[in-house]
């Protein structure tokens, strides 16, 4: 019989003190894994989110840290923000409700939003690499993205002064940002009659427009989803009107590019999520 020395003994009773610690500490199974307090606070606001992450699994944030905001798996996202002004948190849920919530169904919603959404009173975009080398635009950015997050950059004294055209922009992009991250997550899928015949490789600046793309940024280049979340954006900003004089004008839009793409966008937000996306442009 082989020999365990008193050394072996200690080890393995060591190993198993250990592993058992670590069980401990971790989360239970079943059980979502959380890097922040929830909920954050005892205020009236505070029922009133723990209720919305009940009903719609999505937890919205007024504290959040340097990681919670800009973590991004390989990368950390351009941008900074800062907490939200706490007076303003259920101001903020009612403008969520209002420009984005209220418009889907709960099935959709729980699809379309992330883990977290942050209440964030001012984002800014860092210039290159240098965090402390901020832009200086006097309009904020109005709300971004990253892989577990989906942030609104009004949650503080600008909410109040925001215009009508101001939450006109505001809406598309807190729609645009919902889409981007759920498609680009896979929890939704972009149609692939939507881009057949394109592909994105080969979209350049020259000729994005041929496609019926609507935007082209060299430095974040087109793919399915930001093509199909850039159109739900102009829709849930525009009116039909707006949209006619602009890009569904046929004196610029000879070929029918764009207004092909806008009708197989509506038909298919009817026909797959029973809604009219473009009565949130009309704010209907």
């Amino acid at each position: 019989m082989k020999k365990i020395s008193s050394y072996s003994i200690i080890a393995f009773a060591l190993l198993i003190v250990v592993a058992g610690c670590n069980k401990e500490a971790g989360p239970t199974p079943g059980e979502p894994y959380l890097s922040f307090e929830f909920p954050q606070g005892s205020n009236a606001y505070d029922q009133r989110i723990m209720e919305f992450q009940k009903n719609n699994g999505a937890y919205i944030l007024y504290k959040f840290s340097y990681l919670d905001f800009r973590y991004n798996v390989t990368s950390y996202i351009t941008y900074i923000a800062e907490n939200a002004e706490e007076g303003y948190v259920d101001a903020s849920l009612d403008s969520l409700q209002s420009h984005l919530f209220g418009y889907y169904d709960p099935a959709l919603l729980k699809k379309l939003l992330p883990q977290k959404i942050l209440l964030s009173s001012l984002i800014r975009r860092i210039r290159g690499t240098a965090e402390n080398i901020l832009d200086t635009f006097p309009a904020p950015i109005n709300a971004v993205q990253a892989i577990n997050h989906i942030s609104f950059g009004h949650a503080g004294s600008r909410l109040a002064a925001l215009t009508q055209a101001d939450w006109d922009t505001v809406r598309g992009d807190l729609h645009y940002n919902c889409w981007l991250n759920s498609l680009t997550a896979g929890k939704l899928t972009v149609p692939p009659a939507f881009y057949s015949g394109i592909d994105y490789t080969k979209v350049t600046a020259g000729n994005y427009k041929t496609f019926g793309i609507i935007e082209f940024d060299p430095s974040n280049k087109p793919n399915a989803a930001k093509d199909f979340a850039t159109w739900v954006k102009y829709i849930t900003s525009r009116t039909k009107a707006e949209l006619d004089n602009g890009i569904l004008n046929p004196a610029t839009d000879t070929q029918s590019k764009y207004r092909n793409r806008y009708n197989f966008i509506i038909n298919y937000f009817q026909s797959e999520y029973g809604m009219d996306l473009q009565a949130i442009g009309s704010k209907q």
